[in-house]
């Protein structure tokens, strides 16, 4: 989509302008969402610039927001997560970021994901690759399941978390370490860049890995569900790796889940 690529600095700049609202509001809880955690009002503010700032880019597009829904429907979508990390930024620990991608029939077109407190913007329009700040990004060469450093994440939904705690118990003695580090968004950019080896988690929701995947996709890694499909909105359920660990953690997760995945 060539408007996008011609607009990509605005794009930077409203994610810029974004991050400046979020540090402007008070960091407080408004309201608990069931089974999903809170919202600020940073969130909603958030959410309603980027949809009438990303209209002006690509009015023909829908929108589809983590907090106020939108159309659905539309070949192109903007899918959007004001803020991603919201207990981190309630807590004032500076890991949160705002993420937004634009999907044609519902495959990530180009993703933005962007670290408001470390001022980094991770990347990636589809087959031009994965960029941060700029720069050409990669994922890591790491070849052994021993040597990898992956990420998580917790669900509120019981059922969900129960089966992340079998998957995170199992793999805590067979990886070099594990991290829980809050925001799924910048776990999947951080794959992106090498900075982890992989990240799976499972209640996601499509603003949360969208841009996520098309960047990790540029960088050169893999992103499947557990059964090595793309049914990440039916499954609830995200493996993203290098790709050289992919097929080891798939096994890894089926052992750990009783074969049932």
């Amino acid at each position: 989509m060539r408007r996008v690529k011609e607009r990509r600095e605005e794009i930077f700049k409203i994610l810029e302008d974004a991050g400046r609202i979020l540090y402007e509001e008070i960091r407080a809880k408004i309201k608990e969402k069931p089974y999903q955690g809170p919202v600020t009002k940073g969130d909603l503010k958030v959410e309603k610039f980027l949809k009438n700032r990303l209209k002006e880019i690509f009015p023909q597009a829908g929108f589809l927001g983590e907090e106020e829904g939108g159309e659905e429907g539309e070949e192109w979508m903007w899918v959007v997560d004001p803020l991603d990390g919201t207990v981190n930024y309630i807590h004032h620990i500076p890991h949160f970021a705002i993420s937004v991608s634009l999907e044609k029939n519902g495959v990530p077109f180009c993703g933005f994901i962007y670290d408001v407190s470390k001022k980094e913007v991770f990347y990636a329009i589809r087959g031009e690759g994965a960029f941060l700040n700029g720069s050409p990004i990669k994922v890591s060469n790491t070849q052994k399941l021993e040597d990898a450093l992956l990420s998580t994440g917790f669900s509120r939904v019981p059922e969900f978390r129960e089966r992340n705690l079998k998957i995170f118990a199992y793999l805590l003695n067979r990886t070099e370490s594990l991290r829980r580090l809050g925001s799924a968004a910048l776990d999947l950019a951080y794959v992106a860049c090498g900075r982890l080896d992989g990240f799976w988690e499972i209640g996601l929701n499509p603003w949360d890995i969208s841009a996520g995947i098309v960047l990790i996709e540029e960088a050169g890694g893999r992103v499947t569900d557990f059964k090595g499909g793309k049914n990440f909105n039916s499954r609830r359920e995200i493996l993203a790796t290098n790709g050289l660990l992919h097929p080891f953690l798939l096994k890894e997760i089926k052992e750990a889940l009783g074969g049932k995945v």
